[in-house]
């Protein structure tokens, strides 16, 4: 007798074993999809980030290189305006800045001056 009681209180912690078993299977599977989730979520933020960089990188250079462009200006292109004139202002042409950026300097468009008139 005592060793039917023993053979089942064995088999009872058998299946309550069996039972934490499977739950864990259940909770690691679980886990698993999540950590591949955020995998995903990680890599489409890393893409992101990276877009953002260049584009960041990009708009520096395409101001470094405007920037250098305006002290170029005669330092009296403002010189003798009377109130109200505008200074000319000298525009460019976006596939020249970007041949800039690029280093292409063969196919770039010449520079623009527009100047604006004072609006009443």
């Amino acid at each position: 007798m005592k060793f039917d009681m023993d053979m089942r209180v064995l088999q009872e912690e058998n299946t309550d074993l069996h039972q934490n078993l499977l739950q864990t299977v259940v909770c690691i599977e679980s886990l698993e999809a999540e950590l591949q989730r955020t995998r995903d979520e990680l890599s489409h933020v890393k893409e992101k980030y990276k877009s953002l960089l260049e584009s960041h990188t990009g708009t520096k250079q395409a101001n470094n290189l405007l920037g250098e462009h305006l002290q170029i200006a005669p330092p009296d292109a403002g010189a003798g305006l009377g109130p109200g004139e505008v200074v000319p202002v000298q525009r460019f042409d976006l596939r020249y800045r970007d041949g800039l950026l690029r280093g292409v300097h063969h196919h770039r468009a010449a520079p623009t001056e527009d100047a604006e008139a004072p609006r009443d």
